[in-house]
């Protein structure tokens, strides 16, 4: 834990406050990109058509994918995994990925005044990473 004059300085020096808010912005959009193309590719793929209520998705999907866990994403991310877009290791990185997640959503006062340390700089190297394998397809 810091001390209160660092944390006081850290407060009112917005370079930076901005810089830690920004990173971590940009931190929980990137999560939220990942999980909706993780959950959103599968589902188009099994999309049929489309109504005046929205998509239109095949019974399949129901079987096939939502099935698997309670959890649509983590549903999904079985699908991936025995479909070989991914692996167990791209499975533990997004554990540790949601976890660095919650952590920016939940205490992101303590980070930004250095009560509480953060790994989330070196976890963008991982969500991109599964970004692009759930985009690509592998």
């Amino acid at each position: 834990m810091s001390a209160p004059t660092e944390k006081w300085e850290n407060l009112l020096t917005p370079a930076v406050m901005q810089g830690k808010f920004i990173s971590a912005s940009l931190y929980i959009t990137a999560y939220d990109l990942l999980k909706e193309s993780i959950v959103g590719r599968i589902r188009s793929f099994y999309m049929v058509g489309f109504e005046e209520n929205g998509e239109i998705v095949d019974e399949r999907y129901e079987k096939i994918v939502a099935s698997r866990n309670r959890s649509i994403l983590y549903a999904s991310l079985d699908w991936l995994r025995e479909n070989e877009v991914i692996d167990e290791s791209d499975c533990k990185a997004f554990e540790r990925i949601r976890k660095t997640r919650n952590l920016m959503a939940h205490e992101l006062l303590a980070i930004v005044t250095v009560d509480r340390e953060s790994d989330h700089i070196a976890r963008f190297e991982e969500l991109f990473s599964l970004l692009k394998k759930s985009k690509s397809g592998g």
